[in-house]
């Protein structure tokens, strides 16, 4: 079976038989965010507009994110049942009605998630980067084999079309012999090198956002990339 639930996200995934759930009405994918933040309110829209999914939850450790989730999901379906929230990802992977889950955490939560989400027997997108560490990519691998799962890499300069069509080219030799590839590399990145310690503010779950990274003093909000909760502590 195949669908277009990426499309304008990335390229078309191949859906598992058994994505779609008892429970999924008139056999639409539910779809549940782990984690609501700058890169899933670009992503969400993708979803929302595809006729084959539909969003249905959403778990993040900020619950000012929350209420941005469902005052743009229950604004866009309109029909007045409102998402599901969970108060952590272990929460949303055990419910049954969720089929696929949209992965956009900090980067040193993606894949011991997305690991968790396999063995729920969850098909995933997952945003990168995924793992700095082999032995947890090589795990999440196996992981999607075993439970038999479809799982999405959010690479979408490989997958999406502007860039699929030029290699398409480029291998069946439109363009000649090619001799030298030039390649670019974005700027930009966190150049902080001291944090200034923070409270924790009020609706913040930091033990959760955190999740397998150690511990450390919440940074200042002077840079935007060191923003409370924003991005990856290692």
């Amino acid at each position: 079976m195949k669908s277009s639930i990426f499309a304008g996200l990335a390229a078309p995934a191949i859906l598992s038989s058994h994505l779609f759930g008892a429970d999924s009405p008139n056999e639409k994918i539910n779809v549940g965010f782990i984690a609501y933040g700058d890169r899933a309110s670009q992503l969400i829209g993708g979803f929302l507009g595809n006729s084959a999914c539909r969003v249905v939850g959403v778990c993040d450790p900020k619950d000012w994110r929350v209420k941005e989730f469902h005052k743009r999901v229950n604004s866009f379906y309109g029909d007045g049942s409102a998402a599901k929230t969970y108060s952590n990802y272990r929460e949303m992977l055990a419910d049954k009605s969720i089929d696929a889950v949209v992965i956009s955490t900090p980067d040193h939560n993606h894949t011991p998630i997305a690991i968790a989400a396999a063995r729920a027997g969850k098909d995933i997108y997952c945003e990168k980067g995924l793992s700095t560490c082999m032995n947890l990519r090589k795990k999440l691998r196996e992981e999607v084999a075993k439970n038999k799962v479809v799982f999405q890499y959010g690479t979408q300069q490989r997958s999406g079309y502007t860039m699929q069509r030029p290699v398409e080219l480029v291998r069946n030799g439109y363009i000649g012999n090619i001799k030298k590839v030039l390649l670019r590399c974005g700027g930009g990145g966190l150049n902080q090198t001291k944090f200034v310690e923070q409270a924790i503010p009020e609706g913040f779950d930091y033990d959760q956002w955190l999740g397998v990274a150690r511990l450390l003093p919440i940074p200042t909000s002077e840079f935007r990339r060191a923003e409370v909760g924003l991005y990856t502590t290692t």
